[in-house]
């Protein structure tokens, strides 16, 4: 965990201050928070400001991000009354955005400027929740394991609940094998019938195929999935995956399939 702090020359005591949680390497806000200095005299940032460095209680949209991508930990500015700081945090996450509402990278879920718990329980406006339910919505067409066209179905959450499997399992099934618990699920309507069956999964799947790591010494090494070649680099399956999809490197390794052409030195 790194830690950044700006500087201010006043002399005056300011005892409230405003925070940002920042991923590290990509340096991308995504949390803007608001504390009260404990103890002024002290030279522990941590200790300082202890609100911007407590990482419990938050919300599940920031854990999600942080336990992807870790957190750099950044005093923005610093101000003599509560009702100042509380205006700056409003201010900066209207300008940058909330996710929640498709606006930006914050994962805030109020719009700021509230003291306490009230954050927690903000109620968003009508014209608000009809964005955020649009933003949800999203057509999906439903197969069933022989590839015969089902329903069609909106949103996740109703698809999810039709196939017998979690949110998250969709957004999965979405971005592997468009198969999840005996359905295929796709965003385009593919037609009535596939043209292909469960059993020639191993077949249509990226991840089903054979991946070459590459060292700079020239070291090639076949790998059966993305955890297999996860575990001989020592890495992530994200890492793997990533470097596959972007046709990029993983621990200093080209990753690449093995029916693709070999890449470039």
């Amino acid at each position: 965990m790194k830690i950044y702090m700006q500087s201010d020359n006043n002399q005056d005591i300011k005892r409230f201050y405003v925070y940002g949680h920042y991923t590290k390497e990509t340096n991308i806000l995504f949390y803007i928070g608001v504390g009260t200095i404990l103890n002024t005299e002290t030279t522990k940032v941590i200790s300082k400001y202890s609100r911007a460095f407590h990482f419990k209680n938050r919300n599940k949209f920031w854990n999600n991000i942080v336990n992807k991508y870790g957190v750099v930990v950044k005093i923005l500015s610093e101000f003599y009354t509560k009702e100042e700081s509380l205006e700056e945090e409003k201010r900066l996450i209207e300008q940058f955005g909330r996710r929640i509402m498709q606006e930006g990278t914050l994962c805030n879920i109020s719009t700021g400027g509230e003291i306490g718990p009230v954050g927690r329980l903000y109620k968003m406006s009508e014209e608000q929740k009809k964005k955020l339910s649009d933003s949800k919505s999203i057509t999906l067409y439903v197969y069933d394991s022989n590839g015969n066209f089902l329903k069609e179905i909106k949103t996740i959450k109703a698809t999810a609940k039709f196939c017998g499997v979690t949110y998250n399992a969709i957004h999965s099934c979405l971005q592997t094998k468009n198969y999840s618990n005996n359905f295929f699920i796709f965003k385009e309507f593919q037609g009535n019938s596939l043209g292909y069956t469960v059993k020639d999964l191993n077949f249509k799947s990226t991840l089903a195929k054979v991946i070459i790591s590459k060292s700079i010494d020239g070291i090639k090494k076949e790998h059966k999935s993305i955890t297999d070649c996860a575990k001989y680099l020592n890495c992530s399956r994200e890492s793997v995956r990533d470097a596959l999809y972007r046709k990029g490197n993983c621990k200093k390794h080209k990753i690449y399939l093995k029916d693709n052409q070999q890449p470039s030195s």
